[in-house]
């Protein structure tokens, strides 16, 4: 009867051992699924933060175009500032240059004044020898009148 027990209970642990060997090897397997799945988390978190990185370069960029775009704009504005400022100073030397052609057609106008009134004077130069020649001859013709 003794032996019969200890078979008994040796019957009745082996299933039990059995039973928590596999416990034990299902609680491994759910820990080790658990560990998977945290990986996977993590993996996908990596990934996410490796998208978000992706994102802010691109953003980076784009707004480095953007400063370039602007840059180039600024560049242009100033070039047609530049041009503006260059027509400006030709439209001024073509008044100065204006100006100067008056100035010398004033002048000419002036010589040509002189010029007249020195006509003007020699004429009545002229006029004058011209009466005094007649005053001149005027005796000599009364003389030979009589």
């Amino acid at each position: 009867m003794f032996t019969c027990n200890i078979i008994h209970r040796n019957t009745l642990i082996l299933p039990l051992l059995l039973l928590l060997l596999l416990l034990l090897l299902l609680l491994l397997l759910l820990l080790l699924l658990l560990l998977l799945l945290l990986l996977l988390l993590l993996l996908l978190l990596l990934l996410l933060l490796l998208l978000l990185l992706l994102l802010l370069l691109l953003l980076q960029l784009l707004l480095l175009l953007l400063l370039l775009l602007l840059l180039l704009l600024l560049l242009l504005l100033l070039l047609l500032l530049l041009l503006l400022l260059l027509l400006l100073l030709l439209l001024l030397l073509l008044l100065l240059l204006q100006l100067l052609l008056l100035l010398l057609l004033l002048l000419l106008l002036l010589i040509l004044l002189l010029l007249l009134l020195l006509l003007l004077l020699l004429l009545l130069l002229l006029l004058l020898l011209l009466l005094l020649r007649l005053l001149l001859l005027l005796p000599l013709l009364l003389l030979l009148l009589l």
